[in-house]
């Protein structure tokens, strides 16, 4: 009876033993499987990192190639641009000219259908691109004693800036397309009124010529902007 109870025990403590051999066992690769899972997981994150270079174009200056002059600086009669071989004169030439030759506006088609009263203008600019980030704005006016849709209105101002870093050619005028301070003043005299600021260490230098309407209160007027005395935005408002 007591040789029986020993290898009853015996075969307890046997299976004891085996079991918590094999809960450790469990335990353990258990354990190696969670770090290798967590190792594999890091490898991915590794994997997935990319590397991202910008590359900043640089930006070229036009310069004049000398010296210049024109009477046509603050020609009231004639406030035109050139753009694809075609003339658009301001207080002449209708928004819908510009559409049939083919000039590709930022604005919705909507825009164009907007009524404006008579006798008014219209302030909601209309843009197209010249180069990338480059834009010609134009706004239109009716002085009919008829409302129109703004289509039908002619361009009563236009704007253009950073001259210099267009093509040659790409938009011109009745005077030369680059030309300085001196350029101007020489060849119309001093403006009406001027002024300057700095801005990123340039000298930007503000000089208005302008004639009063003979019709409404307000001016047809050239405004030329230089940067470091060097021609940078052009804008014309015309009023009959």
């Amino acid at each position: 009876m007591k040789m029986k109870k020993t290898r009853i025990m015996s075969i307890v403590m046997s299976a004891v033993l085996l079991f918590g051999m094999s809960a450790c066992s469990s335990k353990s690769s258990d354990k190696k499987s969670d770090d290798r899972d967590e190792h594999v997981e890091e490898k991915d994150d590794t994997e997935e990192e990319t590397t991202t270079t910008t590359t900043v174009a640089e930006i070229s200056h036009r310069t004049p190639t000398g010296t210049c002059t024109s009477d046509k600086f603050n020609d009231y009669e004639d406030m035109s641009f050139f753009y694809n071989g075609k003339k658009y004169t301001l207080g002449v030439t209708k928004l819908s000219d510009m559409v049939n030759d083919g000039v590709q506006f930022s604005n919705a088609d909507s825009d164009f259908e907007i009524v404006v009263e008579k006798q008014s203008s219209f302030y909601i600019g209309f843009s197209f691109d010249v180069i990338p980030y480059r834009s010609v704005g134009l706004t239109v006016a009716n002085f009919t004693d008829a409302d129109l849709p703004a289509k039908d209105c002619v361009i009563s101002s236009f704007n253009l800036s950073a001259i210099r870093e267009l093509p040659d050619g790409a938009v011109t005028y009745n005077f030369p397309e680059l030309f300085t301070k001196d350029d101007l003043i020489n060849s119309v005299g001093e403006p009406a009124r001027s002024s300057e600021f700095d801005s990123n260490g340039s000298k930007y230098e503000i000089l208005t010529y302008e004639q009063a309407s003979e019709v409404y209160m307000g001016y047809r007027s050239y405004v030329y902007t230089f940067m470091d005395g060097v021609i940078n935005t052009i804008e014309m408002s015309y009023l009959p």
